[in-house]
């Protein structure tokens, strides 16, 4: 019987990366997420967390808010992240293009 070779050479793992950086991100964030009414209602504020993949060629689905508090605050950053589609450098494993799931907690408090 032959013999399984298995290779362990870990894996170069460089996770996606929206262009121009964190900072450009949330400024893209704050300038496109429009705070629902109800949540301004019910003085809703807090962390919220969204899960997406970034594709290959950069681009976002399977958006989800994983952890939101309702009045809204879910369904509008669900919105936002995918007008975020194409503005991602897509993570990479052994240096080839790879889609990658990003999980990234954001804070809500209204102006």
């Amino acid at each position: 019987m032959p013999k399984a070779q298995i290779n362990a050479q870990p894996l170069k793992k460089v996770e996606p990366e929206f262009i121009g950086g964190k900072a450009k991100f949330g400024s893209f964030i704050m300038k496109n997420y429009s705070y629902p009414s109800q949540a301004l209602k019910a003085n809703v504020t807090g962390q919220i967390v969204v899960r997406f993949r970034v594709t290959q060629n950069g681009g976002i689905d399977s958006v989800q808010a994983t952890k939101h508090y309702g009045f809204g605050t879910g369904e509008e950053i669900v919105r936002v992240i995918k007008l975020t589609s194409g503005q991602w450098k897509p993570g990479r494993i052994n240096g080839k293009r790879a889609a990658m799931f990003v999980t990234m907690p954001m804070y809500l408090e209204p102006d």
